[in-house]
């Protein structure tokens, strides 16, 4: 299985999901009180559609190179229950930081706030992916790299050509393959 491209490992990844899922719940209620915020609902609903089938599409993935690696006899990597713990709480921060601007007004400043949280989180994400390449680059791979560690192009020793491949069969077997053409 090939692994999934980088809008589906993005659309897929749980911060996304959940916050498209939770941008179409504010949606559909805007929608209830207000009837003119059915543009953001179907915008949000096709977000979600999206979001869901990556989904889908990145569990199906790591459940099958759990599979391939146990083949292998690696064992299976550690769930990660931070990355779902910081959506949730990123998520409740979201909530109540749109709830206080219901209520007192300046969506502003709660841009603002979210801008400032998400900047270094971002960043830190950003920076902790660069130096897990960077160390991956210097030890030379990891274990989850690919089978094949080295192409080549040519033939280390001479090949025969298929006619004299095939003139070196028994005539039973060229009786059975047939004429070469």
């Amino acid at each position: 299985m090939r692994e999934p491209d980088i809008r589906t490992r993005v659309l897929g990844s749980a911060p996304v999901f959940l916050g498209s899922w939770a941008m179409a719940i504010v949606a559909f209620i805007l929608w209830m009180q207000r009837g003119d915020a059915w543009p953001l609902l179907i915008g949000f609903g096709l977000l979600v559609a999206a979001a869901t089938k990556a989904d889908r599409q990145m569990q199906a993935y790591w459940r099958w190179q759990v599979e391939w690696n146990q083949m292998a006899g690696t064992p299976p990597r550690r769930k990660r229950p931070l990355m779902w713990a910081g959506s949730i709480v990123l998520g409740l921060l979201l909530f109540s930081l749109l709830g206080h601007a219901a209520q007192h007004g300046g969506g502003q400043a709660v841009v603002g706030v979210l801008m400032l949280l998400a900047a270094p989180l971002l960043l830190f994400a950003g920076l902790a992916k660069l130096w897990a390449w960077a160390r991956r680059r210097r030890r030379g791979g990891s274990a989850r790299d690919g089978v094949v560690a080295v192409c080549i192009r040519r033939p280390l020793i001479p090949v025969p050509t298929l006619r004299d491949a095939y003139r070196g069969l028994p005539d039973h077997c060229r009786q059975v393959l047939g004429p070469v053409e």
